[in-house]
């Protein structure tokens, strides 16, 4: 038996998608399949332009009443918003998880356990960059420090374009585009360290190229050679006020310092800076970072902060 007309169009949506890296793509077409093919047996759904609320608020149910867990979902949400981009003029605007759970009295769990801090400390990073430097590798210093200062994925930041970069430098506004992880596109406020940068970087980046990556490499394959990096020189400069920091609850034992770690330091360091403003509550600050680091979700930033 063929596929139903509203999978050919989620093949073609994927097919002719450039956003994300292939793996991230595959996933999230993953995720989707079950969910069109859901789509197509309760509802018959002929056309995915006419994708609503009730849908997905449905799908979300009977996933919860198979048992799937509460990350799951979470991430099926995520991946059906993708997709829901990838749509040529689509009908309806797909809610957040908030106002799902308002209008459809959806309970959908909230970030898992915090496990506890993932920051960096100012000296754990200071002496990286020193490291950097000392091997000749400005490089990774300046991919580093743009992660740390705008709360990029190493994916985000390997990913900039010469293009975001003059954009950034005209606005002061950093937009993450097609690289980031959803798909969605976000706005963050550019700081004096990242716009310093930015304006160096700017005057070797050719037309039309990436800043870091060359001709004939791969995001991915930089952004792993980044990692890589920090896996083997980490142990030189990891300090005891890091370790304890970063200790796993769960295990009791202190988490590795990674890329990843640096958008823990930019939330917590936003949260300041925002929280340092008079009249700015908790909540409003929350709801300004959360969308700078691209999640839907207020609640996802106690991870981030490790409380």
């Amino acid at each position: 038996m063929g596929k139903s007309t509203i999978e050919v169009q989620m093949d073609i949506c994927f097919r002719h998608s450039k956003r994300n890296s292939y793996l991230s793509r595959r996933r999230y077409a993953g995720s989707c399949s079950p969910f069109v093919t859901y789509l197509n047996d309760v509802f018959k759904l002929q056309n995915l332009r006419n994708l609503h609320d009730k849908h997905v608020a449905t799908y979300i149910t009977e996933r919860q009443n198979q048992g799937i867990s509460a990350k799951t979902i979470l991430n099926d949400l995520c991946a059906i918003r993708y997709l829901h981009d990838l749509i040529q003029n689509p009908r309806y605007e797909l809610s957040d998880n908030r106002s799902l759970e308002e209008k459809y009295g959806l309970a959908l769990d909230k970030a898992s356990v915090v496990n506890g801090d993932r920051s960096w400390t100012n000296e754990e990073f200071d002496r990286m960059l020193e490291l950097a430097t000392d091997l000749n590798r400005e490089d990774i210093k300046d991919a580093m420090t743009l992660a740390k200062e705008l709360g990029l994925r190493v994916t985000e930041v390997i990913a900039m374009s010469r293009a975001q970069v003059e954009k950034a430098l005209r606005t002061r506004i950093h937009t993450v585009k097609g690289e980031a992880k959803n798909g969605k596109h976000r706005d963050v406020p550019l700081s004096y360290t990242a716009e310093r940068i930015l304006r160096r970087l700017l005057q070797v980046t050719p037309r039309g190229g990436k800043v870091f990556v060359k001709e004939g490499e791969k995001v991915h394959q930089v952004a792993n050679r980044i990692q890589q990096f920090i896996n083997y020189h980490r142990e030189k400069i990891v300090t005891t006020e890091g370790e304890l920091r970063r200790v796993d609850r769960r295990y009791g034992t202190p988490r590795e310092l990674t890329m990843h770690g640096l958008r823990y330091n930019y939330v917590q360091d936003r949260f300041e800076t925002e929280l340092s403003k008079e009249g700015v509550t908790d909540r409003e600050a929350a709801q300004k970072i959360t969308k700078e680091i691209g999640h839907n979700r207020t609640n996802v930033l106690d991870v981030y902060k490790g409380k």
